[in-house]
């Protein structure tokens, strides 16, 4: 992965999944890679669009085994789809032994967590940072 050199940008590798095809204004997945620690951005709204288009990336990280940070701050909606991403994204990541790190998600992805469970199925599975309870 190439380094991206845009003004604002750091040094971090980013790796946009759809980067053949123009950005999905909708939503998406962003990948990137600093210090050893692999960062997984969901934007937007992650549904069945971003499942279909934009998530190509996320099974190159099967087998990896450094830390993971899943940061779904900057997401807007999640659908049942959606979920289907981040559940598998996390359940690949545990069963590869990787240290995940859930770094946050607005409100509306915190009551789709809660209301299925996710938040602590997460928690169980060692996820650190997700909230749970009410």
């Amino acid at each position: 992965m190439a380094a991206d050199t845009r003004p604002g940008r750091s040094a971090a590798s980013w790796y946009d999944a759809a980067a053949d095809r123009a950005p999905d204004p909708h939503g998406g997945v962003e990948i990137r890679t600093a210090d050893g620690v692999t960062v997984v951005r969901f934007w937007g709204s992650v549904d069945l669009a971003v499942r279909a288009t934009g998530t190509d990336g996320l099974g190159d990280l099967r087998g990896d085994s450094g830390p993971m940070t899943v940061d779904c701050r900057d997401v807007v909606f999640m659908d049942s789809t959606g979920l289907s991403v981040l559940v598998r994204l996390v359940r690949d990541a545990v069963a590869d032994g990787r240290a995940v790190t859930f770094l946050g998600a607005g409100q509306q992805v915190l009551e789709l967590l809660r209301t299925t469970g996710v938040d602590l199925w997460m928690s169980k599975l060692g996820v650190d940072g997700v909230p749970t309870g009410s």
